[in-house]
């Protein structure tokens, strides 16, 4: 696990991080389903993909909320491969799971939580 403020790249997004955390998880094949990813494990398979989750911050750099790096993000969320690099991993990842930590309030940041996976077919 990487701790303090690191950053990272996803999609042309940088995502600036408090906690990041790479996995190696037994490789599966990727199927889209509707608006779904369906996982199928292949015995024997020997490769393996990374799992990256994150939390941090997320703001825009140019206005006054972060409104517009939110919906940004949030557009990435779609079930489709994205260049993730982070300085030690360079893969196309999706993102399996993205929350933000709101408290009702326009702030000039958000918190979130993401969790990506590599696309290996």
């Amino acid at each position: 696990m990487t701790t303090g403020y690191t950053r990272i790249i996803f999609g042309g997004q940088e995502l600036d991080l408090k906690n990041l955390n790479r996995t190696k998880v037994p490789g599966t094949i990727k199927q889209k389903v509707g608006a779904s990813i369906v996982k199928h494990k292949i015995p024997a398979r020997t490769i393996q993909d990374w799992k990256i989750t994150a939390n941090g911050l997320i703001y825009d750099k140019t206005g006054t909320t972060g409104t517009a790096a939110r919906i940004a993000l949030e557009a990435l969320y779609d079930n489709k491969q994205y260049d993730y690099s982070d300085g030690l991993i360079l893969a196309s990842m999706i993102i399996e799971d993205l929350k933000f930590n709101d408290d009702g309030n326009n702030p000039l940041h958000f918190e979130y939580q993401i969790s990506m996976i590599e696309y290996n077919q």
